[in-house]
């Protein structure tokens, strides 16, 4: 028997092509025939040897192959052409436009090849849209959806209930071409779900959400300001730019732009991680095997403890001295002397060639930020804030950083977190330089990926899976994470090293080597 395109063999397509100047009668018997001729399978229909002529159209593999595209890398030599022809999957994805634009155009690309559809819907709330198609502990899901664009905290639920489909198996199988140990390792066990002893992937990361500071060094060098390491530094910036005009249009600007933020959209609630960013900075001291919301003993939350009240008060001055960092303009317009979000609200400000500046209403810039040489003054991309001295947990004393105290901590730089000789050599000498200094940096909502679920149909699974493996591969996402101004951060070693998807996107050479630092 030839494979045979379920297309070309339909009696609704190839049965009326195959007999078009035949009688409707006789048509009616020849589809007939040809019906119980021709065997389904998962894998499409088999046609008998004895219509090989009548068939020869749709059975015939170069002609088949004809019909499909699939020369593009992450595409050829693991995609049969036209595997999935008559086949769709219904993907929940969420406002695609900003989260995930480059989807769309992976997606035809993935039909053009196998044939398989992606149909997209999309949720009105990342969180809790999936859980109530995938079920819950409360109640049975409608389950329309086949595979879902989540947030990696909210994934577990799926999991914990055995509603996800584990991708242990798959991984294995097709890690020639999603390469697994690309992946960070963080990024990895995010998407890694525990249960009876087990480990499982229930959820396939694309996406990388820690906080990452930007500044105007424009400001830092006209009032004389070093390079900000700590968050009391921080607050002394926010609250001295706070009110003043930075962009030159009459109206007083921001100290701090920040996000997430109270009127910040479908994020506004998750702004309590903002504070718990610094919180591990004044708390936490031996990496991620040390937690700091509980007590490990008791299990009861920490929230008395001086470590959180200190952050606190920082978060107080800080919330008053600043206002929204992404869903806005604020930054991207001048009126922001910091930044402190994940690294996907930042890309559109690389990616765009006017960078910061403000424009007239027929969209000519007007004012762009500029050092003191005249250069125009991108914004720098540093390291994690953090902290000298950190608390006891036994005794609740604060203690200066040690190699003892602080044995993740890391000594303040002169100037620049590049180096010596990065742009951040035009600034005063750091007044801490030397010190130790306490980062942790802080993976907020953790990101952004996609999970499939275990009740849908083997070929839907296997579609979407595909699909998935095709835009989560080095083969596409290294192009699509510097691309796209989107919420999707690098998640993989190819995507920053050696950067030349970067430098051809757009991005100045400073703006990636200080990205990928």
């Amino acid at each position: 028997a030839l494979s045979c395109n379920p297309r070309c063999s339909s009696s609704t397509s190839g049965g009326e092509k195959m007999v078009a100047s035949i009688s409707w009668l006789r048509k009616f018997v020849l589809i007939g025939v040809i019906g119980m001729l021709c065997l389904e399978s998962t894998e499409g229909q088999t046609c008998s040897v004895d219509l090989s002529q009548q068939c020869a159209p749709c059975c015939d593999p170069v002609e088949q192959q004809n019909q499909y595209n699939c020369t593009r890398k992450g595409l050829a030599d693991y995609l049969t052409p036209g595997q999935y022809e008559g086949i769709f999957v219904n993907y929940l994805s969420f406002v695609t436009d900003t989260s995930s634009p480059n989807f769309p155009l992976r997606a035809k690309e993935f039909e053009e090849c196998t044939g398989g559809k992606i149909v997209f819907s999309e949720a009105n709330n990342v969180w809790v849209d999936p859980v109530k198609d995938l079920g819950s502990k409360d109640a049975r899901g409608l389950e329309l959806y086949d595979g879902y664009f989540m947030s990696y905290s909210h994934f577990p639920e799926a999991s914990a209930l055995g509603l996800a489909e584990h991708l242990n198996d798959r991984i294995r199988k097709d890690n020639a071409r999603l390469k697994w140990e690309d992946v960070f390792p963080k990024v990895r066990a995010m998407g890694e779900y525990r249960k009876d002893g087990s480990t499982n992937i229930d959820f396939l990361m694309y996406d990388g959400d820690f906080f990452v500071p930007i500044i105007r060094l424009d400001l830092l060098e006209a009032y004389n300001f070093s390079l900000p390491n700590t968050w009391q530094e921080i607050v002394t910036l926010a609250k001295f730019f706070h009110n003043m005009d930075l962009n030159d249009d009459g109206i007083p600007d921001y100290g701090f732009c920040h996000f997430p933020r109270l009127g910040a959209g479908f994020w506004d609630y998750w702004w309590p991680e903002a504070l718990y960013s610094t919180w591990a900075t004044l708390d936490q001291t031996e990496g991620i095997e040390q937690g700091f919301f509980f007590d490990p003993d008791t299990m009861s939350p920490r929230f008395l403890d001086p470590g959180f009240k200190a952050a606190a008060e920082i978060w107080k001055e800080l919330w008053n001295n600043g206002e929204e960092g992404c869903i806005s303009d604020n930054f991207v317009t001048g009126r922001c002397a910091i930044g402190f979000s994940p690294p996907g609200c930042w890309k559109g400000v690389f990616l765009s060639p006017d960078g910061v500046s403000r424009k007239d209403d027929d969209g000519n810039v007007i004012w762009r930020p500029t050092m003191q040489n005249g250069e125009y003054a991108e914004p720098y991309r540093f390291k994690p804030f953090g902290s000298t001295a950190v608390f006891d947990r036994q005794t609740g004393e604060r203690k200066s950083c040690t190699p003892d105290v602080c044995p993740k901590a890391e000594r303040i730089p002169a100037r620049g977190h590049l180096n010596d000789n990065d742009r951040a050599r035009v600034l005063l000498p750091s007044p801490l330089q030397g010190q130790l200094i306490n980062r942790a940096p802080f993976y907020w909502s953790g990101g952004l990926g996609t999970l499939i679920r275990k009740s849908s149909t083997e070929i839907q699974k296997d579609l979407m899976w595909d699909f998935f493996v095709y835009t989560n591969s080095p083969d596409t996402s290294v192009h699509d994470v510097a691309n796209y101004n989107s919420w999707l951060d690098s998640w993989r070693y190819s995507q920053l090293d050696p950067g030349i998807n970067f430098i051809e996107a757009g991005w100045s050479v400073d703006a990636y080597t200080e990205h990928a630092a």
